[in-house]
């Protein structure tokens, strides 16, 4: 492992712990595949649409499940480290500040990752269920020859294509919350997570209905402060169609990974000019 790596997975892991040990993130944890639990049971009063009622509702239960997650998780971080004064420890060892605050988000993102890992579980379960009820066959026969390929891969293909739209969701939000959490006191930093999360979601409205090339990259250039949430479009292809195109999520992907860099490039150089005496 890289010796500059090292601190960064400390971090992390401290994170991670941290988050894990939270009442709040264990609750919503454990709540979460309960809630894609009851969309299975209510989907059964939608006819012949049970497969797409699913992951309509196992979508937005990632969606609200993660943005909690991720508030919770980062509220945990940086603004406790501000309060018990742990930033002025880190940072007087051999520890960067860019260091610091990727391993802080790094750590965020893990425990989203790990606490939304049994509510992704059971929106794929779920969802192979629904389509085996749609088509009035067992679960397990969605495994063999034809009927796997035209039903029971593409469906797998549309949950985890909204699962990973929620994934890059989470990823941009521990961004985001990151460096906010430098810029206001914990008091604010959940109304202000959840600003981010309304305009991220405002802007990812807009961009789907923008036209490709130029327009969208101007589009999204004005609203870099904004996190890109990429869902709007991805989750309209899985839900009503079989599969995301890999391009789509590539595209949504370097998206996500480019404000990642430009929010904590702006949290170093607010960490920077903080008087943390």
């Amino acid at each position: 492992m890289p010796a500059a790596m090292r601190p960064v997975l400390a971090i992390a892991l401290f994170t991670m712990k941290a988050a894990r040990r939270d009442w709040a993130v264990v609750s919503i944890a454990i709540l979460a595949p309960l809630a894609v639990a009851a969309a299975y049971l209510l989907a059964m009063f939608s006819f012949g649409e049970k497969a797409r009622t699913v992951l309509d509702m196992g979508a937005a239960t990632a969606t609200l499940a993660g943005f909690l997650l991720v508030s919770l998780a980062a509220s945990l971080s940086i603004p406790e480290d501000r309060e018990r004064r742990r930033t002025q420890f880190l940072l007087s060892k051999p520890v960067g500040r860019s260091e610091y605050l990727f391993g802080r988000a790094l750590g965020v993102v893990g425990a989203v990752t790990l606490a939304g890992l049994p509510a992704a579980l059971a929106t794929i379960v779920a969802h192979h269920l629904a389509i085996a009820d749609d088509l009035n066959r067992s679960p397990a026969a969605l495994f063999s020859g034809a009927l796997w390929e035209a039903w029971g891969r593409p469906g797998l293909g549309m949950a985890l294509s909204v699962l990973a739209a929620s994934w890059l969701q989470a990823a941009c939000l521990a961004a985001f919350a990151t460096a906010s959490a430098l810029f206001v006191p914990r008091a604010a930093f959940l109304p202000v997570a959840a600003g981010g999360f309304v305009l991220g979601n405002l802007v990812d409205f807009l961009m789907a209905s923008a036209p490709d090339g130029v327009p969208r990259l101007v589009a999204r250039a004005a609203a870099l402060p904004i996190p890109p949430l990429s869902r709007i479009e991805i989750l309209g292809q899985a839900v009503r169609a079989h599969g995301v195109p890999w391009e789509a999520l590539g595209a949504a992907s370097l998206e996500a990974l480019l404000f990642c860099a430009f929010a904590l490039a702006v949290a170093s150089v607010r960490l920077s000019r903080m008087d943390l005496e």
